[in-house]
């Protein structure tokens, strides 16, 4: 009867495969976690995380941040955070989840107490991409924008106002210089003429600031700014579709799990480099680049920027005034929203260890202790991995929901 059933054992295991893969269709056949995938090549991997290190931010936050904050000083107290903090974390969330092969909300299973610092971990995430993805449509609308014969916040056009110059406006002749007094100046043949004919004579122009062409496409064109903070305005047809399209590509690119995500990032993880490269190169070849080097890493960093920074911390705690934009107070609504965003991220962190504890045994001393040991089926995923120390595991695949270890140190409650 097994043989009517099945001829052969390996087309039986070969049957099992194509099920499972069907049913993960983000898993292949020779994969050796079958629920989770593995990545297709070393280089997958590596170059997931060096797009995950290297992003947006190294390319246009960095170097404002160095700037506004004292050049190379700055990258002092920078690399020890990065030496300290930044590097070990990273290399931790990433071991964590090779050696497991969990997400962020189950790898918590080594120390129960703290798993709802895993569901922050994605919450702050989905936060963080949802707001990335505007800055990303905003790319993809100034590219496809850019697919002129002449860019279109090159000069003032239509959309501009008279405030709209590629160089400081003049508005007057200074008095002292001009017999007819302070007279109203008009543009003629690109030179500058009062109405009775007077030209300003060099040096006595006084000019008011404009805005650049490039600033009010921006404002103008690109966001339709409203006229304040309170006024959202109405939805830039042009800038959803970018958004769209910006949340369709995430979804082509997770499409297949890592499958399909590990060939994306042999673009986006090595596009940025790129990028950096040719600006490096035209950055390094205009006027005054000497200067913006020797102030990034020379002698002319401003390093009592770090005296000023404890002063502005602690004085910052002791005077707190409500978050700004430039000169522009945020509405009520908007701080309110903030604080919602980051109390919905943190209070799973207390939640989750109260409930851990109220799972645990014993007096209230023994369910701390209980809940800061791993659980039992913590362990690597594949029993093929697990060796010596955690061959008696609980196997995660059979139990996810795992058991809280008691204080005498075995595998379930007592």
């Amino acid at each position: 009867m097994d043989k009517l059933k099945c001829s052969s054992f390996f087309k039986c295991r070969g049957k099992e495969k194509v099920s499972a893969s069907s049913e993960n269709f983000h898993v292949g056949e020779n994969d050796e976690n079958q629920d989770r995938g593995n990545w297709s090549k070393k280089s997958d991997y590596l170059l997931s995380m060096v797009g995950y290190a290297v992003g947006l931010g190294n390319v246009w936050r960095f170097p404002y941040l160095t700037y506004n904050n004292g050049g190379g000083a700055f990258l002092i107290p920078y690399a020890i955070m990065l030496a300290l903090a930044g590097l070990p974390l990273f290399f931790l969330e990433c071991s964590l989840g090779q050696f497991a092969s969990l997400g962020p909300v189950s790898v918590w299973r080594i120390l129960p107490l703290f798993q709802g610092v895993g569901i922050t971990m994605v919450l702050i995430s989905i936060f963080v991409t949802i707001y990335y993805n505007v800055i990303i449509a905003y790319s993809l609308y100034y590219m496809f924008a850019s697919f002129q014969s002449e860019l279109p916040w090159k000069n003032c056009s239509s959309w501009s106002d008279k405030n709209c110059s590629r160089s400081p406006i003049v508005t007057h002749c200074n008095v002292s210089t001009v017999n007819k007094g302070i007279q109203e100046i008009v543009q003629m043949n690109k030179s500058w003429v009062d109405i009775n004919n007077f030209i300003c004579i060099n040096g006595s122009e006084i000019y008011q600031p404009g805005q650049l062409p490039s600033e009010q496409y921006w404002n103008k064109v690109a966001l339709q700014r409203s006229s304040g903070m309170n006024e959202t305005g109405v939805i830039v047809w042009y800038l959803a579709l970018c958004l769209l399209l910006a949340w369709l590509i995430v979804g082509a690119a997770l499409f297949k799990g890592i499958k399909s995500s590990g060939k994306v990032v042999y673009f986006t993880a090595l596009f940025p480099y790129v990028v950096l490269l040719i600006l490096l190169v035209r950055g390094a070849t205009l006027e005054g680049a000497s200067k913006g080097i020797s102030y990034y890493i020379g002698a002319q960093s401003n390093f009592t920027k770090l005296r000023e920074a404890e002063a502005i911390f602690i004085w910052s705690l002791v005077r707190f005034h409500r978050p700004n934009y430039g000169t522009i107070p945020y509405p009520d609504w908007g701080v309110a929203l903030g604080w919602c965003m980051i109390i919905f991220c943190i209070i799973w962190i207390p939640i989750m260890a109260i409930i851990k504890i109220i799972q645990a045994k014993g007096n209230i001393f023994q369910r701390l202790i209980s809940c800061c040991r791993p659980a039992s089926n913590w362990g690597p995923y594949l029993e093929q991995h697990r060796g010596e120390r955690y061959k008696g595991m609980v196997d995660p695949k059979t139990e996810a929901d795992y058991e809280i270890p008691t204080v005498s140190g075995s595998g379930k409650p007592e």
